[in-house]
Formats: structure tokens, sequence, C-alpha cells
């Protein structure tokens, strides 16, 4: 069963949307620019915190992008 939930997050001009799969943990970070990253194991309440946040792309920066393993989907 797919358990994609598109996230509400701060006006970014870095990223243009995001979604996350409390299923598998996997969340995906889709940008302006084009491009989209998924990470894998991300814990519900670093989703929670980015939802959050009053920057999405300063917050991506600092706590998603280096801190769990990211493939490329586009």
């Amino acid at each position: 069963m797919d358990n994609n939930t598109t996230l509400l997050i701060s006006p970014s001009s870095a990223i243009a949307s995001a979604e996350y799969n409390s299923n598998t943990e996997k969340l995906t970070v889709n940008f302006h620019r084009g491009g989209s990253y998924s990470y894998d194991s991300v814990p519900q309440n670093i989703v929670e915190d980015l939802e959050a946040s009053d920057s999405a792309g300063e917050f991506y920066q600092s706590n998603i992008r280096g801190q769990f393993q990211a493939e490329n989907v586009g």
C-alpha cells in the first residue's frame, strides 16, 4: 500500500515540493531547478521538523542533505 504524503513546507527558493512515505521512511525532495532526490530511513520527527521550519531550504541543508543516504531519482 502506498502511503505517500505531500508535505506542507515553507516557501523555498530551492525546494519545489517534498513527499514522505511513513511506511518506508522515504523522503523525496523535488527542486525548482529540476531534479529530485530520495532519502532513505528519514525518521518522522525530522519530517515534522522540516514542515515546521521557517526555511525548508535551510533545514534541508542542515538536517537532511548529507545526513541520509540519497538517490537521484529525477
